[in-house]
């Protein structure tokens, strides 16, 4: 049941006309974040429903990886109680939105700024933004965020070795 909700807010924000303000037909989202899980992961209030949104392009530390809470703590520091723009990509296996945030106020792309500032990975097994890559090369050469460290495990393979 818990992954239809998602599913269904999806669906009912796409057929929805009357409401302008919580969705525009170029695929977009406004809402409040609510909550940050992780790098890469928020809530988002929208209307009177909360939707799970997975930061689309980039993958952060996992919450006990290296890196993880300061990844964390920097989303939240740029969106928490803060109106958001979703730019919609889809919905992942999870029944997570994907999707680009930018904060309303600032215009800061959450996405962008966690690879600018060396909190994320490009994700380039799901991404084809290279724009995305030479920002995070960026912070690579700059030894910002998690590449201060040459002692790095990209989340995807941190979560292969510890799976329960």
């Amino acid at each position: 049941m818990k992954r239809i909700i998602p599913i269904l807010i999806f669906i009912l924000l796409f057929s929805c006309t009357s409401s302008q303000r919580s969705f525009n037909f170029e695929n977009e989202i406004h809402g409040i974040v609510s909550k940050v899980v992780d790098g890469d992961t928020v809530y988002v209030s929208v209307m009177t429903n909360t939707l799970k949104v997975r930061l689309a392009d980039i993958d952060a530390p996992e919450k006990k990886q290296q890196y993880g809470q300061e990844a964390k703590i920097f989303v939240k520091n740029l969106s928490l109680n803060k109106e958001v723009v979703i730019h919609l990509k889809g919905i992942d296996r999870y029944g997570r939105t994907i999707g680009t945030v930018v904060v309303v106020t600032n215009g800061a792309n959450l996405n962008q700024e966690l690879l600018k500032n060396g909190w994320a990975y490009w994700y380039k097994q799901y991404s084809t933004n290279v724009n995305l890559g030479i920002l995070e090369g960026q912070a690579r050469s700059n030894k910002m965020g998690i590449w201060a460290s040459t002692n790095n495990n990209p989340p995807w393979e941190w979560r292969r070795k510890n799976k329960h």
